[in-house]
């Protein structure tokens, strides 16, 4: 048992263990309008991290984190830095991982993702009709370009005989592709595609009904503290930094990385209120918990051994 499945179980509060990051927002932008995305609903203004910033939180978790996402809710091919930034990941020997829209691959961006050293990559197509695809993710998404740019990614690998990025094509289930599925399944089961996941869609905080429409299945609330505050952290493209990736609006904000250290942070207040409200299954007055179809953890018990499954403790990155 690690020392953070420890306090977790033992619902301590402050903790001794260091935060992990899961996801690094390097910006906000994208060109697609997703009917399953809550960014219809986003407040906060569009931008893009800055170097220097994400530099500084690649320094603070060197030795912590084996791996991070780089993407939040946004598109991160947009980043006019994106080789940079992973270049300097893998020279800390922090391993990657991308999701991305295959609409945005291009020549340019296969290039800088190859030679910058991205270990996964995540391709969201969600269909397996032009017709369905743009009525999912919007008029920008275009089916024969998107299967142009991944055969164009997998051609560049092959021709350089390089083992990453592990590429994973992506369909999120809902009602209007449902009947697509094992034609998706057939189209992506070839050489040169790692993965291929269907996904379950869920709602978010402030779903509107034109969301919940398209939701197959209603899931019920779990009433155990998730255990996302007592693992690790995400931080949006402006350096503040919120509990988990679910927060797609900075609707909980537990510290400025521009004042703060994740350290700092980790202990901070509104990380300690959060931790006890979920403890106390307490959360009616957080607009970002309240609510939460998605909670991963379990009932903590202080007297026996469980271990937490969560993808950033046993997943197995690519070498």
């Amino acid at each position: 048992m690690t020392l953070r499945e420890f306090e977790y179980n033992h619902s301590r509060i402050v903790l001794k263990s260091s935060p992990l990051v899961y996801q690094i927002e390097l910006t906000n932008a994208c060109t697609m309008k997703c009917i399953m995305c809550p960014r219809r609903l986003m407040a906060r203004p569009i931008g893009y991290m800055d170097e220097g910033c994400f530099k500084n939180i690649i320094d603070q978790i060197e030795g912590i984190n084996t791996h991070v996402l780089l993407h939040h809710f946004g598109e991160s091919l947009l980043h006019p830095k994106l080789y940079e930034l992973l270049v300097y990941l893998k020279n800390k020997n922090i391993k990657s991982g991308l999701s991305a829209n295959p609409t945005e691959l291009s020549q340019e961006k296969i290039e800088a993702i190859c030679r910058g050293g991205l270990n996964e990559l995540i391709l969201s197509i969600d269909a397996s009709t032009d017709s369905t695809y743009k009525s999912i993710r919007g008029a920008h998404a275009d089916l024969d370009i998107a299967m142009k740019n991944i055969d164009n990614i997998i051609a560049y690998k092959k021709k350089f005989s390089l083992h990453n990025p592990v590429i994973t094509v992506q369909l999120v289930k809902m009602k209007k592709n449902e009947s697509e599925i094992g034609d998706f399944k057939r189209r992506w089961n070839i050489p040169g595609i790692g993965n291929i996941l269907i996904k379950d869609f869920y709602l978010w905080s402030r779903s509107d009904e034109s969301i919940r429409k398209e939701a197959l299945l209603s899931k019920k609330v779990a009433f155990f503290p998730c255990a996302f505050p007592w693992f690790s952290v995400v931080i949006l493209w402006d350096g503040r930094v919120v509990p988990c990736c679910n927060d797609y609006d900075g609707l909980y904000v537990l510290g400025d990385l521009k004042e703060k250290t994740l350290k700092a942070i980790w202990n901070d207040s509104s990380m300690l209120e959060l931790r006890r409200q979920h403890i106390k299954n307490q959360s009616e007055s957080n607009k970002l918990c309240f609510g939460c179809t998605v909670k991963i953890g379990h009932r903590p018990c202080r007297f026996y051994p469980f271990t937490l499954n969560l993808w950033f403790i046993s997943r197995k990155s690519s070498s």
